[in-house]
């Protein structure tokens, strides 16, 4: 698994770089993003407590999508980390969700959110 240690919050430049530069498509980006990561975490813990392993890998596969797609590079790697999770540990996954969390807080300072 890639080390957290040289990854960034927000990895702006490659976001600006995959994007041309064009401003009003990486601001569309991050906020379709922030529309649906909510809803996705909201999924995680209800698959997670329910034991259903189906819905808790597809819901950690699009996290760590989405969040690769706008450049959250922890983000995207924590959702990679869920995905290897064992649902018999709730402990643990619930802590992942909740790194999750704390994640999506500070990539919100960052933007200014």
């Amino acid at each position: 698994m890639e080390s957290r240690l040289n990854l960034k919050h927000f990895n702006k430049t490659e976001l600006a770089d995959m994007l041309r530069n064009k401003e009003q498509d990486i601001e569309v980006l991050i906020n379709s993003y922030f529309q649906e990561i909510y809803c996705f975490i909201k999924k995680l813990r209800q698959s997670a407590k329910s034991q259903d392993k189906e819905m808790f890998l597809r819901y950690a596969r699009k996290t760590a999508v989405a969040s690769k797609s706008v450049c959250f590079e922890i983000m995207h790697v924590l959702a990679l980390e869920l995905e290897d999770c064992d649902l018999n540990s709730q402990s643990k996954v619930l802590d992942c969700i909740d790194d999750m969390e704390n994640e999506l807080e500070i990539v919100k300072d960052i933007l200014g959110r």
